[in-house]
């Protein structure tokens, strides 16, 4: 049984726990937006609010990533208005 362990720090554990308590909030978020679409539509939907699985994974938006993409957008903008 030794074989199949491993050894990690108590601060690396706490993160993996964090982790893991994140994705399942997030999956039980989703999982309750499928029932509440179900309920009123009668079938699930194909799009979730991206803000509220953000908010459960503790998303921090990377501002230089998502400038790049915005700068490219715009550009490919400006030649089809050309």
């Amino acid at each position: 049984m030794a074989e199949n362990m491993i050894t990690i720090s108590a601060e690396e554990y706490a993160d993996l726990i964090a982790s893991r308590e994140k994705l399942h909030t997030a999956c039980r978020l989703i999982a309750n937006e499928h029932r509440k679409d179900v309920e009123l539509l009668g079938s699930k939907s194909t799009s979730i609010n991206s803000e509220l699985i953000e908010t459960a994974l503790g998303y921090v938006e990377d501002k230089t990533l998502l400038d790049a993409a915005f700068q490219k957008y715009r550009e490919k903008k400006e030649r089809e208005t050309e």
